[in-house]
């Protein structure tokens, strides 16, 4: 209710009372459900580290951020609808049925756009993922 008070100034009286109050309320509730989400992804993140080492390994810290930009430029690969098709439902872990709504496409069509992103990303990643950390060691013909 407090909240609601705090900011009453901003009500615009041509909309409807309730309208608003459950507009505040629900962002209200949004943001608190997005800060205890963001609380509780570091909380695990630190359970998941060793006890008696607080900080990452940087050796495991780069390999992460290095896989991340190769597939980051592998995604970028991807003709636009497949990429969005592969993002929502293999990294979001969407529903194919919530994924097809999403694209206003049919179900079948996001199954047959995850078909060919697989296709193209073990074809693009194969080979990248294979030279493992060997490429990144500098072993040319320096």
């Amino acid at each position: 209710m407090l909240h609601l008070l705090d900011r009453l100034d901003r009500w615009n009286p041509q909309r409807p009372y309730q309208a608003w109050r459950t507009t505040v309320v629900l962002n209200l509730c949004r943001d608190h459900l997005r800060k205890r989400g963001v609380r509780q992804r570091a909380e695990d993140q630190l359970r998941l580290l060793p006890e008696s080492n607080a900080l990452p390994d940087p050796h495991e810290a780069a390999s992460g951020r290095e896989l991340r930009e190769v597939i980051t430029r592998a995604l970028a690969q991807l003709p636009p609808r497949e990429r969005v098709a592969f993002v929502l439902r293999d990294l979001e872990h969407q529903e194919t049925a919530a994924v097809a709504i999403a694209m206003e496409i049919e179900p079948a069509t996001v199954r047959s756009l995850l078909t060919l992103a697989r296709r193209r990303l073990r074809g693009i990643l194969g080979p990248a993922l294979a030279m493992g950390p060997q490429r990144s060691v500098g072993g040319g013909d320096a």
